[in-house]
């Protein structure tokens, strides 16, 4: 479990638990998230407890699905002894609020590596958030106001 407030765009392992079985409301039901996965943290000042985050994919989404998908070339996440060069996707349709007790630091051979994506890619992760709420509004409005 981490120890600290997680800064926007670090990269952190959650664990979101299994489905349940069989199926009630008080656990997880698919398509909610599950397994550990990689994550980003999208904001981890909400109480000293709470953290928003957005987990990562290795499997491409296609139609619908990919509109609210940003992808994360293989640079920019290390590789490790568990997670390959890859591309991956953050996946902004499943951004959840989750206790920091679920919220992980990545290691590579018990070494602890510190992984932030660049403010750019943050961004761009923040925008698909919006357009996956149906905020697409907002952002259209936004490019208006600056005149883009």
């Amino acid at each position: 479990m981490i120890n600290h407030r997680p800064r926007v765009g670090e990269l952190l392992e959650c664990d979101f638990g299994q489905w349940s079985e069989p199926e009630t409301v008080n656990g997880h039901i698919p398509p909610e998230m599950r397994k550990r996965r990689l994550v980003v943290v999208l904001n981890g000042d909400i109480d000293g407890y709470s953290v928003i985050v957005a987990p990562i994919s290795s499997t491409k989404a296609y139609g619908r699905l990919a509109t609210f998908h940003e992808y994360l070339p293989p640079d920019l996440i290390a590789e490790t002894n568990f997670y390959t060069k890859r591309d991956r996707w953050v996946k902004t349709e499943h951004v959840r609020c989750v206790s920091k007790k679920r919220l992980y630091y990545i290691f590579d051979n018990g070494k602890k590596l510190n992984q932030k994506l660049p403010n750019d890619v943050v961004t761009e992760i923040q925008k698909k958030v919006l357009i996956a709420v149906s905020g697409k509004r907002i952002l259209d409005n936004m490019q208006i106001e600056i005149g883009v």
